[in-house]
């Protein structure tokens, strides 16, 4: 249960990271 938890908060820090990136670019070419 703990490992599955902790690969959780991984798989969401890997998301959040990637809609920021994401976000990031975005913002570049609306500049």
């Amino acid at each position: 249960l703990t490992s599955e938890r902790d690969g959780l908060a991984e798989e969401v820090e890997q998301l959040k990271r990637k809609l920021d990136e994401a976000y990031k670019e975005n913002a570049t070419l609306h500049e």
